[in-house]
């Protein structure tokens, strides 16, 4: 969208300061974690890697080195996941990059799998492998060089999210979470918790703070605060997605939606928001709030 929308500004409406702010904003806008799954899915053609070329790859019987591009590389996974997927030359796979690894191939996943498991898309690899070079691209011809070095490297790039500390486990099913491929040692691991206000780690135990931040008056109620309002819009925006759901999925309401239309966007809104719920819902629970009477 980002690329899309500064080339029709730019072009069709020859008003490069708007193709200019908009880039920015979207920058930031990406950079903040704001953006919603289902704007972050690519998908990449197999038109130069064939059916037995995957097939090859995902039996592990040579010429995985041929295998290149993180479309393709997914595709050898999920032959992995069901061997009786075909694929067709030119179809295109559609994915997502996971957090926790440094190269696309390595981070690329099934967008459903996501979907389902709570992964959490890098943001930063969206940044310097898929929009930076392909912006860069489009306005050298358009801007000077100090312009075009503020669009690409000035303060808004700098703007990261800070996520919500999550308490990390031995028995971690995210597909984010590298430890799943050592689930035989999942035993030897013990759970850490984090602050729910500067993410430092903490003894084990049931605290919400850190000895430091719990030191500051008023700092646990502040915390706890923000958290209750967060979980209360995010079940308003759960709320109005499912309406959104409700028009066109023949479910009861006491049954869960039978949707799997990857293409939807209300499918990755609604997953993506009850992931947060979950998230919300184990860092409060982490507060004492058990009536003293």
């Amino acid at each position: 969208n980002i690329l899309r929308t500064s080339l029709e500004y730019a072009v069709l409406m020859q008003d490069i300061q708007m193709a200019v702010q908009f880039a920015k904003s979207e920058i930031q806008r990406l950079l903040m974690e704001k953006c919603s799954l289902h704007e972050l899915i690519m998908t990449g053609g197999l038109w130069r890697t064939s059916g037995k070329e995957i097939e090859s790859a995902a039996g592990n019987r040579g010429g995985g080195s041929d295998i290149t591009g993180p479309h393709a590389t997914l595709a050898v996974k999920m032959l992995r996941r069901d061997s009786g997927r075909t694929f067709l030359l030119g179809e295109r796979i559609p994915y997502i990059l996971l957090d926790g690894y440094t190269t696309q191939e390595d981070a690329a996943e099934d967008p459903l799998v996501v979907l389902q498991a709570g992964g959490l898309p890098s943001y930063a690899l969206y940044w310097n492998n898929k929009v930076r070079s392909f912006l860069h691209e489009i306005f050298q011809h358009l801007l000077n060089a100090k312009d075009l070095e503020e669009l690409l490297e000035g303060s808004h790039t700098r703007i990261r999210h800070t996520r919500l500390p999550r308490d990390s486990t031995g028995d971690d099913a995210s597909p984010n979470s590298k430890r799943k491929r050592q689930q035989g040692l999942g035993k030897y691991f013990q759970q850490k918790y984090k602050c729910l206000r500067c993410g430092q780690a903490i003894q084990a135990g049931k605290s919400s703070l850190c000895r430091k931040c719990a030191k500051e008056p008023g700092s646990e109620a502040q915390v706890l605060q923000v958290l209750l309002q967060d979980r209360k819009s995010a079940e308003l925006r759960f709320q109005g997605i499912c309406e959104k759901c409700l028009q066109c999925d023949s479910s009861l309401l006491s049954q869960p939606f039978l949707c799997q239309n990857s293409d939807c966007k209300f499918l990755h809104l609604r997953g993506r928001v009850a992931v947060d719920m979950e998230d919300l819902d184990r860092a409060i629970a982490r507060f004492d709030l058990e009536d003293p009477a």
